[in-house]
């Protein structure tokens, strides 16, 4: 897929004069991901979220047209703005259309030299490639929804089992080439089957989705890794944290809980 996504974009940098490219995909009206970028003869493969709200994107999707807006830089990758900037550039948008819900998938962003546009023929060519490039799109984010599926609990969003443990089969490795230390929190749910027996499962969901979200606002964001380890029961792995550090953190998540 980073093959595919790397041609798109070298493909589109050659049709825009070798001007700087952002390839976004589309998640809601809202929110995005860049999924690829092509600067100055460089690949780059951020796979960043980006918020769409209030900016020119949210047109391009409501609209689903190309349209052509003052450009600015996020991240060294091309971006529309409303307002005129002094960056000598403006961003041509291009939406990606799904064929079959007619519905904007993506968005390829060009930077154009301010005053001089694409010439007409290079355009032509660009809409006769899009909808190919938004099959690219779409299989990308494809292949994301199975990553997310394989790797993710559905009720409580938290990373599963199997996840978990090749995460910490990594840590142990880097461990011993690099040295350093590592925790792990293990956590089970008090009387959690009185709660199923008395309430219902459905009850018992919600206690789990609720100590999910707990667990989750406890920890450190993209460094710790928490799961649904079994039915009741949770785990946390915690790179560069000594036995006191995660001592810590399991008080804290107590704490949350009791106070709940």
């Amino acid at each position: 897929m980073e093959l595919l996504i790397k041609q798109a974009l070298e493909t589109i940098a050659h049709l825009g004069n070798d001007k700087p490219v952002a390839l976004l995909s589309v998640e809601d009206k809202h929110k995005g991901m860049v999924i690829g970028g092509w600067v100055k003869g460089e690949f780059i493969l951020p796979n960043a979220s980006i918020q769409l709200k209030g900016t020119p994107l949210e047109k391009i999707i409501a609209n689903k047209q190309a349209h052509t807006y003052p450009g600015t830089v996020v991240e060294s990758l091309p971006f529309p703005a409303y307002k005129e900037t002094d960056s000598g550039f403006s961003c041509l948008c291009l939406p990606l259309l799904n064929a079959e819900h007619n519905q904007v998938k993506g968005i390829v962003v060009i930077a154009q030299k301010r005053g001089s546009p694409l010439s007409s023929d290079r355009l032509q060519t660009l809409n006769t490639i899009i909808p190919l490039i938004a099959v690219v799109v779409a299989a990308s984010l494809e292949k994301e929804h199975l990553i997310e599926l394989a790797t993710r609990d559905s009720l409580t969003g938290l990373y599963t089992r199997h996840y978990f443990e090749t995460r910490l089969q990594e840590e142990f490795t880097r461990i011993r080439r690099h040295g350093g230390v590592v925790s792990i929190l293990r956590i089970d749910i008090d009387h959690f089957k009185l709660i199923n027996d008395t309430y219902g499962y459905k009850k018992g969901n919600q206690v789990l989705q609720a100590f999910a979200k707990f667990l989750t606002a406890s920890i450190r964001h993209e460094i710790d890794i928490p799961c649904r380890y079994g039915g009741k029961q949770f785990s946390v792995l915690l790179p560069q944290t000594d036995v006191d550090g995660a001592y810590i953190l399991g008080d804290r998540i107590r704490q949350h809980c009791e106070q709940h």
